[in-house]
């Protein structure tokens, strides 16, 4: 009984703690998420590391959330992590020259095969042409200098990927991507790792990251 009394009573206190972060630190709870309180970006009175979460990180958050907790059939099998990555000098980055660092690191665990994806929600509107574009190719890196390193370590159980969500709605990007087919497809951007967020709420772009 008296164990019982002190688990309700951490309960109590963490509610009490979040309700009083949701209204003056404004923050998504994600329970699968490495850490709390998840902030978000509103205003410049509160500085934090890392910063607060922008429109689209926050919807991919609030949309994985949302995935889990409408489709655990998805995940049966599978333990999912997420992680949202640091900066430079304390995160996870690739390009010397650009400082890359992905948004997010999302771990899925299903028995002795793990995937480590690297995600990143962005703004698609301004970028060049996916070929030449090394955020939406890190992907193709990561499997290449990844393949030798893993075989060396004897690692058989662990795969890298990567994947850029685009802020940039599908009918707006494909017309500033195109080929000599004309503008490009779903099916290629999909294929160049770039995925959009389903507006039917069907969260498609999730299971494809999720595998």
């Amino acid at each position: 009984e008296a164990l019982q009394k002190t688990i309700q009573s951490i309960i109590s206190e963490g509610t009490r703690i979040y309700k009083e972060l949701r209204s003056d630190l404004p923050g998504v709870y994600f329970d699968q998420h490495l850490y709390q309180p998840l902030l978000i970006q509103k205003g410049s009175k509160v500085k934090t590391a890392p910063p607060g979460l922008n429109g689209g990180e926050q919807k991919f958050v609030e949309n994985l959330r949302d995935w889990c907790l409408a489709k655990p059939k998805e995940l049966e099998g599978k333990e999912l992590f997420l992680l949202r990555n640091l900066s430079r000098g304390h995160g996870i980055g690739f390009f010397e020259n650009s400082g890359f660092y992905p948004d997010f690191i999302l771990w899925v665990v299903e028995g002795k095969k793990q995937r480590l994806i690297f995600v990143e929600p962005h703004g698609m509107i301004h970028e060049g042409h996916p070929a030449a574009n090394s955020k939406v190719n890190l992907h193709i890196k990561l499997k290449a200098q990844a393949a030798e390193v893993l075989k060396r370590g004897k690692v058989t159980h662990l795969e890298l990927d990567a994947f850029v969500i685009s802020e940039t709605c599908f009918e707006e990007l494909r017309y500033n991507v195109a080929d000599e087919n004309g503008p490009w497809k779903i099916e290629q951007f999909e294929a160049a790792h770039i995925l959009f967020a389903d507006e039917d709420g069907s969260f498609g772009h999730l299971e494809k990251i999720v595998g």
